[in-house]
């Protein structure tokens, strides 16, 4: 049941971004002043944050193994994190513009 919840208010919150002219998923914070660009910004992390929330969501309540809870949950934590960190390479990407490139590199 939660599932449905985090997806209805995923797409809530992302019609009313597009209708306000935000797209999260293009790079650069646009234009206007520093408070709009600031503003802007944590949105599109938010956004971010949301669909990574709502992915994990979506892990927890469909990939189960069978009859293996322990190596179930250590999987879905796993993939978890990885999601997490995904989120958090597109916001530095696409929120701030700056390049990952390097920070890929050096992390693995």
């Amino acid at each position: 049941m939660r599932f449905p919840i985090r997806l209805l208010v995923f797409a809530v919150v992302t019609g009313l971004m597009l209708a306000g002219g935000v797209v999260p998923y293009r790079p650069g914070l646009g234009s206007g002043g520093e408070s709009r660009r600031l503003f802007v910004g944590a949105l599109e992390a938010f956004w971010w944050l949301g669909a990574a929330w709502l992915a994990v969501g979506f892990l927890r309540a469909f990939v189960v193994l069978e009859r293996q809870p322990r190596e179930s949950k250590l999987i879905q934590d796993l993939l978890a994190a990885l999601i997490y960190l995904a989120a958090a390479f597109a916001i530095v990407a696409e929120v701030f513009d700056l390049p990952v490139r390097g920070l890929l590199a050096t992390s693995g």
